[in-house]
Parts: C-alpha cells; structure tokens; sequence
C-alpha cells in the first residue's frame, strides 16, 4: 500500500462532533486489533486521515511527530495507559534520508527502493525485505516516514492505544474551532 499525507491538507473535516465519534470509533477498533491482516496499515491509514482532516498535520505536527523524546514524554496520557516508547527507533514520523533499520526491524514504511543508508539497504536484502508499503507524510517535499511499530492494548507497549488518546484529545480540540 502507498498511501501520502500532505502537510496543510485538511479538506474532509468532520462536519460534526457525531461523525469525530463515529471516526474515532473505528480508530478505537483499530488499536485492539492484532490479528486481521493488515491491522495495522488499517490504524495508520484511520489515524493519520483524522489528523489530517482536522488540521491538525502542520510543519510542527510534523517535527514534533519526528521527535523521538516528545513522543515519548506526549503522547502518553493518563494513568491508566503504561507511558511507552513510541517506536525503539525514532519518532512516529522519520526524515527520509535517516536510518529506518534498528538492530531487530525495519521500523518505518519505507519501500526498499527508498532507503538511502547503506546499512539499511545491506540488512533489507540479507532479511530479503519483501514489503513495498509507503506510508508517509509531505511536508516541503521532504518525506517523513510513519512508524510501522504498533502494538495493541494487550501488549507491554500499547503504541496504538497511546496514539489514539493523543488524535482523540488533538483532534477534538481542533475540530472544536471548526464547528463553533
């Protein structure tokens, strides 16, 4: 699957606080998925439309999603969600041009054919990476590259469900501006 967000890009706001719950419905769906095919690209693809829709995908959405220590500290609410690491890598968004490879995984949506480092392109051909799915975000002609590591509740880093709290309460707030 390539699938492109462009930054700024927010034409299909939820035109109420109804259809905002219906969406992030599904998105809730999506977080405790864990064995249908494809469940996570289903969340990616959810998640990042809201964010878009919203307004909410801004060059600072951008850089802040790039960070792997505002990730960490921001994207965790709440009690009784376990803080976690967004991703062993990076943020949830990675610059095109940096390592998308940690020692275990490839950790981003990055199409072999994309991948710039050496390293990177050495372990995608001895692991005979197969997968061709892009997901990521435009922003000035520069690709930043979503995460590929989401975990559901059950798991010891519940990634999805982390990032579902934190597009509810963004989201939300931004939508509000909209149907005031």
């Amino acid at each position: 699957m390539i699938k492109i967000w462009n930054v700024n890009d927010y034409s299909k706001i939820p035109p109420d606080k109804n259809d905002w719950s219906r969406r992030m419905n599904e998105i809730a769906a999506l977080a405790k998925e864990s064995k249908r095919r494809n469940h996570k690209i289903n969340f990616v693809v959810k998640a990042f439309d809201m964010i878009s829709d919203c307004g909410m995908l801004t060059k600072e959405t951008v850089e802040n999603l790039s960070n792997k220590n505002w990730c960490d500290s921001n994207i965790n609410f709440g009690a009784e969600i376990p803080p976690c690491k967004m991703n062993p890598l990076g943020g949830v968004l990675r610059k095109e041009g940096l390592t998308m490879w940690d020692e275990n995984n490839l950790r981003y949506y990055c199409p072999l054919a994309e991948l710039v480092v050496p390293s990177d392109i050495e372990t995608a051909n001895k692991k005979a990476l197969k997968s061709e799915s892009k997901l990521a975000v435009n922003c000035n002609d520069i690709f930043y590259y979503i995460s590929n590591d989401w975990l559901n509740v059950n798991n010891a880093r519940p990634t999805k469900n982390n990032f579902y709290f934190w597009i509810a309460l963004t989201t939300k707030k931004a939508c509000g501006k909209f149907w005031q």
